[in-house]
């Protein structure tokens, strides 16, 4: 009875953090004004939940992926013990099918690498070894249909992904896709804004132009119309 207590009280501890993350991620992605502090700030509360010592973000540019400079490290970790795998990812771009993150690009499916310092074809191997991490997660964001950025994550263990685990990645990374999503609007609207008031200003500018050149002519008018009188007065 006691056992099965312990075990129910787990379980009730567990599904509290389990909401706690889900509320949290979602708070985030609602409130944030700029995605690169609303993807940081999930970084870090994923990290949190899961105790691993860094997550970082992959955003893609036409079929090439390239570090987004964002990064959560954590969970007694400092910048400086991560520098080297800091610098090789930020350096190392990846084309579709390249590598872990060309490839969970390209299939738009959530990897998990028990080992990557032992996993062949994992590009940043050495700056990993050399920093100790072991165990990776990478999951694709998706807007409609597309990959457009793959977030990763990284342990001192070996890593193994449960169906658990899974799903809640699965919300996280349509979290981040409704934070790019909003950038992506934003952007379109100020784009759609400057290209009006461009147009604006270039019709206001057409006018000004006729309205000179009109002038210009009612002046030419006006002197062939003086010169009409002075020639009739002559005659």
């Amino acid at each position: 009875s006691d056992e099965f207590d312990r075990s129910a009280k787990g379980r009730e501890a567990r599904l509290t953090d389990i909401l706690r993350l889900l509320r949290k991620v979602g708070t985030i992605a609602d409130d944030a004004r700029q995605s690169d502090a609303a993807i940081s700030g999930i970084l870090d509360a994923v990290c949190e939940y899961c105790r691993w010592p860094v997550g970082h973000a992959y955003l893609r540019r036409d079929d090439k992926l390239s570090s987004a400079g964002i990064w959560s490290i954590g969970q007694g970790v400092s910048g400086g013990e991560l520098s080297d795998f800091q610098t090789q990812s930020e350096a190392t771009v990846f084309t579709l099918g390249q590598g872990l993150i060309g490839t969970v690009a390209q299939k738009g499916e959530p990897v998990c690498i028990e080992d990557v310092t032992q996993k062949d074809g994992f590009l940043r191997a050495s700056g990993a070894a050399r920093n100790g991490l072991r165990g990776c997660f990478a999951l694709p964001v998706k807007l409609g249909g597309q990959v457009v950025a793959v977030i990763e994550f990284f342990s001192r263990d070996v890593a193994r992904l449960d169906d658990e685990l899974l799903e809640l990645l699965g919300f996280v990374g349509g979290q981040v896709a409704r934070v790019l999503e909003r950038d992506a609007t934003r952007a379109s609207r100020e784009k759609l804004a400057a290209d009006f008031e461009s147009q604006v200003q270039g019709t206001v500018g057409m006018l000004g132009a006729a309205v000179t050149q009109m002038r210009s002519a009612l002046d030419v008018l006006g002197d062939s119309n003086r010169r009409t009188d002075e020639c009739s007065q002559g005659i």
